[in-house]
């Protein structure tokens, strides 16, 4: 009896520690930041994952901020076997803010991988955004980090800025994925990118900035993230799982403003005479959608807006009447090319499937592949109205 006292005093002491004696501690994890994949040569894929990079002051001078490993595999977990298998460390996917698929892949319906990963057990978050890469993924992560810096965070915020400042952006995360997949009520969309070597990033070259160069300048404003190698050039359209066609950045942000996720943005438009161009502002809008009984969807868009720049020798009547008559012409023009090119790549993009089930409130639910059919066949008409900020007051 008192050797069982014993054996119960010895267990109590011994298992709180347990927990410490696994094969991980909390120094031996990579931590993954980003999940990119490509088409493999030998292998269904190609996986990359960049791991940030914890830095010391003696690395502060040294240029990239994150590692990059990669391996061909048939599946996630075969990849991330074979890397383990060769690093010290166990990789760790709470930290992932970014999954990456190349234009290839993409198109060869790769981000059905998804749908395959167990997001609860890994610890990654449904909120990593979704983007594709014109080149390869590794060209397209190594352009995410620079200087040492690899913060997910900085650069979704600089997405979100140029988002909202530009309205040339749009963002969507795998959850939004997995809602568009099991309801059918929208199209996929997803930001498309790509990595300019000509940008400069290295803290040598950014010295000739301070001492009256400007290298920086090489790239096209607002594009760029946070000032890193890889920018958004506009949005890539899925048809299902499967990429099909792709919006430049401009029509990202006809897009934008037919679903009502525009903020700001600028617009050049020539007069009918080809004499003058007018650079515009569009400061705000409202937006109504409506359900025609022809069973057309009519998209009422109400802007506000303002001259950026204009010839000194335009009356402002003349002014006027192209803000208020030709812009509104012009812009419904853009929108209704916008949904055709969407219509073409099989994308809802303009989410006229949540337009019909709100018609269908109280039926019978309408399964995913039928309401995407029907919202196929529904081509949006658009009403513009546009309001001169300068000569009224907003909306």
């Amino acid at each position: 009896m008192k050797s069982a006292v014993i054996f119960i005093l010895i267990l109590t002491f011994i298992l709180p520690l347990a927990a410490c004696l696994g094969p991980v501690s909390i120094d031996e994890y990579g931590y993954v930041i980003s999940i990119g994949i490509d088409e493999g040569k030998t292998k269904k894929h190609y996986f990359v994952f960049a791991l940030q990079r914890e830095l010391t002051e003696a690395d502060a001078q040294n240029e990239g901020g994150a590692v990059i490993l990669a391996e061909e595999a048939d599946g996630f977990d075969e990849a991330v076997a074979a890397i383990e298998a060769r690093v010290p460390y166990a990789l760790s996917f709470s930290r992932v803010g970014f999954f990456v698929f190349s234009g290839k892949a993409a198109q060869n319906g790769a981000l059905s991988l998804l749908r395959e990963l167990s997001f609860d057990s890994l610890k990654v978050r449904a909120s990593a955004a979704v983007m594709i890469s014109e080149g390869t993924v590794v060209d397209f992560l190594g352009g995410l980090s620079a200087n040492n810096d690899a913060n997910v965070s900085k650069i979704q915020t600089a997405v979100m800025l140029d988002s909202r400042m530009t309205g040339r952006v749009t963002v969507m995360s795998a959850a939004r994925l997995f809602e568009s997949m099991d309801a059918g009520s929208y199209g996929f969309c997803a930001p498309i990118g790509t990595t300019d070597p000509d940008i400069v990033t290295s803290m040598s070259e950014k010295k000739t900035e301070a001492e009256g160069e400007d290298p920086l300048e090489q790239a096209e404003p607002n594009a760029r993230i946070g000032g890193l190698k890889t920018y958004l050039s506009g949005t890539a359209l899925f048809s299902g799982l499967v990429m099909t066609g792709v919006l430049d950045r401009e029509q990202t942000m006809y897009l934008n403003l037919a679903n009502g996720e525009f903020k700001t943005g600028t617009v050049s438009l020539d007069t009918p005479d080809g004499e003058y161009t007018f650079v515009i502002t569009l400061l705000s809008a409202k937006r109504r959608v409506k359900r025609e009984e022809d069973s057309a969807v009519r998209i009422e868009l109400r802007l506000s807006a303002a001259v950026h720049s204009a010839p000194g020798q335009v009356t402002p009547d003349t002014l006027d009447k192209v803000m208020t008559e030709q812009l509104p012409s012009e812009l419904e023009k853009r929108l209704s090319e916008v949904a055709s090119l969407a219509h073409e790549a099989g994308c809802d993009a303009m989410r006229m499937g949540l337009t019909l089930l709100r018609g269908m409130r109280g039926t019978a639910p309408v399964p995913p592949n039928e309401l995407r059919a029907l919202a196929l066949s529904v081509t949006p008409e658009f009403r513009l109205t546009v309001v001169n900020a300068e000569s009224a007051d907003g909306l």
